[in-house]
């Protein structure tokens, strides 16, 4: 079994570390493995070489760097500016921010997304900056010491000391620990410490400004992730080509009514109303009916029960304001008021209603339009040209059968039971009808349409409003539809709340195909989106922060390109060499611990220094004790060869 044997090469105490490296030898000895290349003289780098160092090894990347702190940034600013929602319910002091919400309802902070990624690129350009700086302190170096002496070598106090060459070694690291001692050096009395070179200061004021620029954009990003959350907001958009919503009355079809003589109401005519357009009165039942592909009824609660034609057809997320029609009605039952005379006649004219009843067998709505009474047995033509108020009074003549002769036993005083197996109603209606302006708000429900304004239409407008109602187009669909709820309603108020709501809605629905589509007064779509809300303070501050330390780049990349475009007495290899000894420790351990078979030609490349496969074969181990490092070789034994 071989011995192992340690033989010791090198030793070297803490305090002898410095003058191996800053050694006694000529600055400027070629024959040093560490020196730089031979003394440049001025016109030794052509104008080709200085341009691709500039390009290559300055301009670009921190160019790279300032492009991506500042771009990063103005990509933020450019996403908060066009992502921006506007919206009533915006807080104060808030960017509200639309993030984009999927197909799943889901959405994620994107501008938390692009301030992280900006925070941690500047801490990955940050080195990179440094090494630049390293390059720039370096040519201030190589100009000092040109500036101290012939060819290089003199005493000048623009040059370190080997105590701030080590503080310089450690700020271009930008740590923490480094800045402290800095300081600490720099609040020394003169008496303490040597003058403080140009070149020093550079490096602690640029390191400095880098450390808490870098880690202040950090801890911006860090508030700003605090103070941003996420909401559901109705946002606002306005829409390119927006449909017709509003209805309007189409004043073709009284193209050619003259309004003479008897014919006082247009579309009114001795055979009836729309006899000429017999695709009026459909398209009326159709809407009456709820079964019109284009136009719909709304009743609205809040508005005393009024009701309003509507498109059927909506963008449920569009709030729109739109001109319409509507009508709104009053009924006072009769049934309990009405008196029987002797023969067991019944009559309503004690209370103002001689019309009913009108007919005991079948069903009728009458009008009264200037004292006459209109319905099946008069027309409008046969009024004299007289027109109905707005609101206008009408009588309800209502009959049904109960299917039996004596059982049925009605349960309000809204009906009578009589003669059997007659059910009668008599009531009293008012009917307003009115032009108005709707406001429908997101999501197509009837709660969502409001009646901002209304204005009674005209007496020739009534007129044509009132005309089908009065030639029964809806009498018997009127019946049928109250039917269940009149002989089941044990309360007269229950009734004449059925009978004002159902009166009102047959009154607008028959007359739908008098109207027609047009432009709507105003609209604007309102959609729920996931928003971010960025706060203004720490919004700012991240970018004030982050513009900083971008524009701290671009005075060391604009030094750099003054100075190499200035400083061209200097060879590459020269700035190369010097930048390594003030950013790259190991450019110290190669001097401290030289390997004989390493590359006498200076090298730009820290690492090709070192040899540890040489000829010989011979790997170097350190050996700390104390204050004292040892180089240590092994090997097998005498003649064996050696090993690591």
């Amino acid at each position: 079994m071989n011995l192992l044997k340690r033989t010791l090469v090198a030793e070297v105490s803490a305090s002898t570390m410095t003058s191996s490296v800053l050694s006694s030898e000529a600055p400027c000895d070629n024959n040093s493995k560490l020196a730089t290349s031979s003394n440049p003289s001025p016109g030794s780098l052509t104008p080709s070489a200085i341009r691709n160092y500039i390009i290559f090894t300055i301009v670009l990347p921190t160019l790279f760097a300032f492009i991506l702190t500042a771009g990063l940034g103005t990509t933020f600013i450019v996403w908060l500016v066009s992502h921006r929602v506007q919206s009533e319910e915006t807080p104060s002091g808030f960017f509200m921010v639309d993030e984009g919400t999927g197909p799943g309802g889901e959405a994620s902070l994107r501008g938390l997304t692009i301030t992280s990624l900006t925070s941690y690129l500047v801490t990955l350009v940050n080195p990179l900056v440094m090494a630049l700086l390293a390059y720039l302190v370096a040519l201030k170096w190589l100009a000092a010491q040109t500036a101290s002496g012939t060819n290089g070598i003199g005493y000048s106090s623009e040059l370190p000391t080997p105590l701030q060459y080590g503080l310089m070694l450690r700020l271009i690291g930008a740590d923490l620990f480094s800045l402290w001692d800095s300081t600490r050096y720099l609040i020394w009395g003169s008496n303490k410490r040597a003058k403080t070179p140009q070149s020093f200061l550079v490096v602690f004021i640029t390191a400095l400004l880098s450390y808490v620029l870098t880690h202040a954009v950090g801890g911006a990003d860090f508030w700003l992730h605090n103070t941003t959350s996420a909401a559901v907001l109705n946002v606002t958009s306005r829409i390119a080509s927006p449909p017709n919503y509003s209805i309007a009355f189409n004043d073709s079809l009284c193209s050619e009514w003259d309004g003479g003589g008897s014919n006082n109401v247009c579309l009114v005519s001795n055979d009836g109303w729309g006899e000429g357009d017999p695709w009026v009165s459909t398209r009326g039942l159709l809407v009456a009916s709820n079964s019109s592909v284009d136009l719909d009824m709304v009743t609205l609660a809040d508005s005393d029960d009024a009701t309003v034609l509507i498109p059927r057809v909506t963008d449920p997320d569009v709030e729109f304001r739109m001109s319409t029609y509507g009508t709104r009605v009053h009924c006072q039952s009769l049934n309990s008021v009405c008196i029987r005379d002797e023969n067991a006649t019944k009559s309503c004219a004690n209370v103002g209603a001689r019309q009913l009843p009108y007919n005991i067998s079948v069903s009728a709505i009458l009008g009264d339009v200037g004292g006459l009474s209109v319905g099946p047995t008069l027309g409008f033509n046969e009024t004299q040209g007289r027109l109905p108020s707005n609101p206008t009074t009408t009588f309800l003549n209502l009959q049904w059968s109960s299917c039996t002769h004596s059982t049925f036993v009605p349960p309000s005083a809204a009906i009578d039971a009589y003669p059997n197996p007659h059910i009668n109603l008599y009531a009293r209606c008012n009917i307003t009808y009115f032009r108005g302006v709707v406001k429908r708000r997101p999501g197509g429900d009837s709660r969502q349409y409001v009646l901002e304004q209304e204005s009674l239409t005209d007496a020739n407008m009534t007129g044509i409003l009132l005309a089908p109602l009065l030639y029964q187009y809806v009498t018997d669909m009127f019946a049928s539809n109250i039917h269940a709820n009149v002989i089941s309603d044990t309360e007269v108020s229950s009734v004449e709340a059925r009978l004002n709501q159902e009166l009102s809605r047959l009154a607008i629905g028959i007359v739908g195909g008098l109207f027609q589509f047009a432009p709507r007064l105003d609209h604007i779509r309102i959609s729920a989106r996931i928003v971010g809300q960025y706060q203004y303070m720490s919004v700012f501050l991240f970018l004030i922060l982050l513009y900083a330390y971008a524009f701290l780049v671009l005075a060391i990349v604009i030094w750099g390109i003054l100075d190499f475009i200035g400083g061209n007495k200097h060879l590459f290899q020269d700035v190369a060499l010097a930048q390594l000894r003030l950013s790259n420790p190991m450019v110290l351990v190669a001097a401290l611990f030289p390997s004989s078979d390493a590359p006498v030609a200076p090298e730009t490349c820290a690492m090709s220094l070192f040899d540890e496969k040489g000829t010989s074969n011979v790997s170097q181990r350190l050996y700390m004790c104390g204050n004292r490092i040892y180089s240590v070789q092994e090997w097998n034994g005498p003649g064996e060869g050696m090993k690591e």
